[in-house]
């Protein structure tokens, strides 16, 4: 990363940095002068974009296929805006959720070469997606010293300062979306002779064609072929020129091409080959588990005559629909192909790590480069990979995106509560119990518009986000030790805390946070556990046998209803 940037460099940049390396040290001015630039890339409004106008039909085909589609797209364009300044592939830094960085010489060339990417990214999104979603560049001069050395007690941690620039700036360029401020407005083209009959059933927005009993644009056909293609293909190559008439052109002159066959050679063309198997078998090519889980026919063979009962679409893909995943809740009340008792409901599931800015912050994360891009890759390989290869094998789930440090996840609504309890509790010794996670669990039935599941998911992590109650009195319920907690519901009361990090409020016996929404109710997990096993204990099945589940009063009603 470091050589590709000293490669571009001019020559006197060149001697200044590599006069630090044979000489073990350069003089203090040498060492301040801003010879790199961190650049930044950052998709926004990725919700929207993924959830819009999608149908809850065709929502299996689409959803987790949208979610991927900015994954690698992210990852393309980091390659594109290196080359576009000049720059390899090995220039970039990290590439995920959403975001990429790469280091540059900093010169005007290259300023004046990123400045031209950002309009050419803004005319792209504008014409293809309606500006739903985009990608926003920003960059910030980096000198050795910034990579290198803490600061001094006047300056502070010098990489830390320098992340909080990077930010600011990317928070900037989030306000100036599309250059609105130059063009004034942007007018958008509709196709012609667009009606009824031949609306894309997908998007809602343009002109498609019949294509196994629904209609599609070509816009959306890319995120059925590639949704299609994660399922199925175990290897995706990117490249720079089209393979095969099934190839996706995912970015201008940018295509994906999936394969079977891990013996077919790399061409001059490609940029990358992955293997996208979320299983930890290596198998010559990088891995990248693209193949978040979702729940397929196969696993659920046991309970395919009850499915083809619910649903008229069962067997027409290997992807369980969003109602199949809701007639597979309470599994253990279907019996000999009828439901015997328990509800049936789709549940939505968006969570998100707790106190990551505090704890960036207060912690050494930020000390250097090394330490902040090692914690950025760890945590979102917890979403990525650990979660989904950990807790959702053989569960009626579908993820939507997970990665970052947050996930979004459809499913029978009993997997989907016992996923979160699991997730939680991971996460807090994955972090050595210095970060929490919060949900927010909205349950509906399979028909409700995928967007209204996503916002009202939103809205509930939204609640348990902004959760604070103080430590109290210790209370028995049922023989079982609890902490009773105040809970605090004045919006003035509640508003200066909600701006205190967490370590320091926990400090005064308050907590926020590490919550989650539920029916309607906020609570923290703590608290959560202590009714689980309160029920466990004080309640039994009907016919007798021990009450094992771990739920709420209202979830054990759910189980049990005929």
């Amino acid at each position: 990363m470091f050589a590709a940037a000293l490669a571009a460099m001019d020559e006197k940049g060149q001697q200044v940095a590599t006069d630090y390396y044979k000489n073990h040290g350069a003089p203090k001015e040498d060492l301040q002068k801003p010879l790199f630039l961190l650049i930044a890339g950052d998709f926004f409004e990725i919700q929207n974009f993924i959830f819009d106008e999608v149908s809850t039909k065709y929502a299996a085909k689409t959803l987790r296929a949208k979610s991927a589609y900015v994954q690698i797209l992210t990852k393309v364009l980091a390659y594109h805006v290196a080359e576009g300044i000049g720059l390899s592939k090995y220039a970039i830094i990290s590439t995920h959720a959403g975001k990429f960085e790469l280091l540059a010489p900093n010169s005007e060339e290259i300023v004046k070469g990123l400045e031209e990417l950002q309009r050419e990214l803004d005319q792209y999104f504008l014409q293809n997606h309606f500006g739903l979603t985009g990608v926003g560049l920003a960059w910030e001069a980096m000198s050795i010293a910034d990579f290198l050395f803490k600061g001094d007690g006047k300056d502070g941690n010098l990489y830390k300062r320098a992340r909080e620039r990077i930010a600011e700036a990317m928070e900037e360029r989030k306000f100036q979306k599309f250059g609105l401020g130059e063009q004034g407005f942007v007018l958008f083209e509709i196709d012609e002779d667009l009606d009824n009959q031949n609306l894309c059933d997908f998007c809602r927005k343009r002109k498609g064609r019949d294509r196994e009993g629904y209609v599609i644009c070509k816009s959306c056909r890319k995120f059925v072929d590639i949704g299609q293609a994660l399922v199925k293909k175990p290897y995706m190559a990117i490249s720079k020129e089209r393979r095969k008439g099934d190839d996706i052109e995912i970015y201008e002159g940018y295509y994906l091409h999936f394969f079977d066959n891990p013996s077919e050679l790399k061409t001059q063309n490609d940029i990358a080959i992955f293997d996208i198997r979320s299983d930890g078998e290596f198998r010559g090519f990088v891995k990248w588990e693209l193949d978040s889980y979702v729940a397929r026919r196969e696993a659920f063979q046991e309970y395919e005559s009850f499915l083809q009962s619910k649903s008229e679409e069962y067997g027409k893909s290997d992807v369980l629909t969003l109602q199949e995943l809701a007639a597979l809740s309470v599994r253990e009340g279907i019996e000999n192909g009828r439901r015997e008792r328990g509800v049936e409901a789709l549940m939505a599931l968006k969570g998100d790590g707790d106190g990551m800015g505090s704890f960036i912050r207060s912690s050494d994360v930020t000390d250097s480069f090394a330490k902040y891009n090692f914690f950025a890759r760890m945590v979102d390989y917890y979403f990525s990979v650990y979660v989904p290869r950990e807790h959702m094998g053989k569960k009626a789930l579908y993820t939507v995106f997970a990665g970052g440090d947050d996930m979004f996840v459809l499913g029978a609504w009993d997997d989907v509560i016992e996923l979160a309890q699991r997730t939680r509790d991971d996460f807090v010794r994955f972090s050595g119990g210095r970060l929490t996670f919060s949900v927010g669990l909205v349950m509906n039935r399979a028909n409700k518009p995928v967007n209204f599941l996503a916002n009202a998911a939103e809205e509930a992590l939204g609640e348990a986000k902004g959760y604070i109650c103080r430590k109290g009195e210790r209370a028995m319920v049922c023989d079982i030790e609890v902490e009773r907690c105040e809970e605090i519901y004045s919006l003035r009361e509640r508003e200066p805390l909600l701006e205190i990090d967490d370590e320091e409020l926990r400090k005064y016996g308050f907590w926020k946070k590490d919550a989650l929404s539920l029916f309607g109710e906020v609570s923290r997990w703590q608290e959560y556990r202590a009714v689980q096993k309160s029920f466990a204990r004080c309640f039994n099945h009907p016919n007798g046998e021990e009450f094992k589940t771990s739920l709420f009063m209202a979830c054990w009603i759910l189980r049990i209803w005929p």
